[in-house]
């Protein structure tokens, strides 16, 4: 990136993202800090070498700039518009068709000697980079209705196998597609549908289509969006659905047209969207961040002596902000520990169930040798040398041996026992 560059973007994100500079660091180190991170992949340890600030402010500069990187979405990032098929762009026609991006796909190539040093690549090979796919024809086959309802039923009853059920209860599994062909072949003999190009790619159009309305569902009554029931369609006014197409084309599917198969597909596909209370969007982000902009305004900024800015000095309110924020810190400690605590209680329980199952499991003896058993654990514990797996090990060779367990209780010295039990283990 050049200094032009650098300046430009320092002057965006000042004006359009409000990151102000701080009495430790200027906007152009903050930025600096942000981009010399991604650019070279660096560990916040060698960031303090590099720029001589401590862990933490690297840290928190680094997430103060991504979080300003986050208001320039909507000036940085550009919808992507969707090309008719009739465009007279000379560069189209080469990208017709396209299936997909393979940038970065080295193939390797046959040329000529004296093309070879154009084609040769860092490995010594002569290759060239794949920009993209494309077919030169489609499927012509047009789906019925009924091919359709039935495509959704296998591919829920798929869902609902063990078999093919995907990770996580996310999807399906590699290669259902296929097994969808054998399905249809049983129920609609005679239909000519296969893999390709038939069935995956109508599996890809309900996914994609599946994914948008759950998308503008969920987020629709703060976009303007509805939901008929009955109908199984989007509803929304002109005015919202002029202005959502313009920035998603390929939406238009949605517009009073039933999609009858939402619920279905949700069984299938709903775990692969974000749901949720926490799950967010930039938007939402920003909107986040502009709330929370005036708290941090107050609060001002700590040097790395941990000395509060001169410039925003803390009210009382601030400060009882803070303490809140050091109780919910403490208090999270506190409740961590006690889950720690909870869990160690647990296993000490269950090993001491364990202990009495084998104890009990063991019949037959006398009224001493019964005694002996049931003490037998309280004994391995005082010898404080054993594990817990040493002395359930040892538990279960001397219940089933009597003479050996008569003989243990003989002995009176510990270390007597702890070498006996050494020797016993080994």
């Amino acid at each position: 990136m050049d200094r032009y560059t650098f300046r430009r973007l320092v002057h965006m994100l000042g004006t359009i993202g409000r990151l102000r500079p701080t009495n430790n660091l200027t906007v152009d180190e903050q930025v600096a800090i942000f981009l010399y991170i991604l650019a070279h992949h660096q560990k916040n340890r060698t960031m303090k070498t590099n720029f001589m600030r401590s862990g933490e402010t690297i840290s928190r500069y680094f997430n103060r700039v991504l979080n300003v990187v986050l208001r320039l979405q909507g000036h940085l990032l550009k919808a992507p518009s969707s090309i008719s098929e009739d465009s007279t762009d000379a560069k189209w026609k080469w990208f017709k068709n396209c299936i997909g991006a393979l940038d970065g796909t080295h193939i390797e190539v046959k040329v000529s000697e004296v093309d070879k040093p154009r084609y040769r690549n860092r490995k010594g090979h002569t290759s060239t980079n794949v920009l993209g796919m494309a077919r030169r024809g489609k499927s012509n086959h047009v789906w019925t209705i009924e091919e359709d309802a039935k495509l959704v039923e296998s591919i829920v009853e798929l869902k609902r196998s063990k078999n093919w059920d995907g990770e996580s209860g996310s999807g399906l599994r590699k290669g259902y597609q296929k097994e969808l062909e054998k399905i249809l072949q049983e129920k609609l003999p005679g239909n000519g549908l296969k893999e390709k190009p038939h069935i995956e790619s109508r599996c890809k159009l309900l996914k994609k289509q599946y994914h948008a309305i759950y998308d503008v569902r969920a987020n629709g009554e703060l976009s303007g969006f509805g939901w008929d029931d009955e109908r199984k369609c989007v509803t929304a006014s002109a005015d919202v659905w002029a202005d959502y197409l313009k920035s998603h084309p390929d939406c238009t599917f949605m517009k009073n047209k039933s999609f009858p198969y939402f619920d279905q597909l949700s069984i299938v596909w709903g775990k692969d969207r974000a749901a949720g209370l926490h799950a967010e969007v930039p938007l939402d982000v920003v909107e986040e961040l502009d709330r929370e902009e005036n708290v941090d305004q107050v609060d001002g900024e700590s040097g790395e002596d941990g000395v509060p800015s001169l410039t925003t000095p803390r009210d009382e309110g601030t400060s009882k902000r803070l303490d809140r924020k050091r109780r919910r810190s403490s208090d999270g400690f506190i409740s961590s520990l006690e889950r720690m605590t909870n869990v160690l209680v647990a296993y000490m329980d269950k090993s001491n169930d364990q202990m009495n199952k084998i104890l009990e499991s063991v019949t037959g003896g006398d009224k001493e040798k019964k005694d002996n058993r049931h003490m037998l654990y309280e004994k391995l514990q005082e010898i404080e040398a054993l594990t817990d797996s040493q002395r359930q090990k040892a538990a279960m060779k001397l219940v089933r041996d009597p003479d050996l367990l008569d003989y243990f209780f003989t002995l009176h010295d510990e270390g007597a026992k702890k070498m006996f039990l050494i020797e016993l283990l080994g």
